[in-house]
C-alpha cells in the first residue's frame, strides 16, 4: 500500500475507530492512518518504555489489573503497541501491570508497527495530514444521493 493509497483510504474514511483494524495483507487501519504491522510473540524483557513508572491506583486500573490475574491477558480486548525499536507506541498501563505481577521471561504478543520510529514526529504527521483531509473535504463535498420531487 502506498503514500495515495493510505491517503485514499484515510479520505473515504471506511474505519472511524482509533483501534488497528485487519485491513489486507500486514496493514491495520484506524481512523488517521494506515500501519504495517508484524504480529510477534516475544518477551517482556525486550519492550521498552519511555516511562520510568506509571500510577495504577484509577478504578479502570484496577479492573484490567484483576482482569490479567483471573484470566490471563485478553487479547481480544487490547494489545501493545510497539514501534520497529520495540518502544510501546500503545499500551503502557497494560505493560506496567504485567511487569508488576510477572518475570522478565513471560512471553506476550504485541503488535510492531514497523513504520512507526519515532512517535512525536508520526503524532506531527497524522495531525498535518488530518487537518488536510478535513480541509479536502470540507472543499469537495460529495452528494450521498439526488432528491426527487414529483408532482402529482
Amino acid at each position: 500500500m502506498n503514500f495515495w493509497e493510505k491517503l485514499k483510504f484515510l479520505i473515504d474514511k471506511r474505519y472511524t475507530s482509533i483501534f488497528l483494524k485487519h485491513y489486507k495483507n500486514d496493514y491495520f487501519c484506524n481512523k488517521w492512518w494506515c500501519h504495517k504491522v508484524e504480529i510477534v510473540t516475544i518477551p517482556l524483557s525486550e519492550i521498552k518504555s519511555r516511562i520510568k513508572s506509571m500510577p495504577l491506583d484509577e478504578p479502570v486500573h484496577r479492573l484490567i489489573e484483576h482482569e490479567i490475574l483471573m484470566s490471563g491477558f485478553d487479547y481480544s480486548k487490547s494489545h501493545i503497541y510497539v514501534n520497529s525499536k520495540k518502544y510501546i507506541v500503545d499500551g503502557h498501563h497494560r505493560y506496567f501491570i504485567l511487569k508488576k505481577h510477572f518475570d522478565d521471561s513471560y512471553m506476550i504478543t504485541v503488535f510492531v508497527i514497523t513504520d512507526i520510529d519515532n512517535v512525536f514526529f508520526y503524532i506531527f504527521k497524522m495531525s498535518w495530514i488530518h487537518l488536510c483531509v478535513k480541509i479536502y473535504r470540507f472543499l469537495f463535498k460529495r452528494r450521498l444521493g439526488q432528491t426527487i420531487e414529483l408532482e402529482l
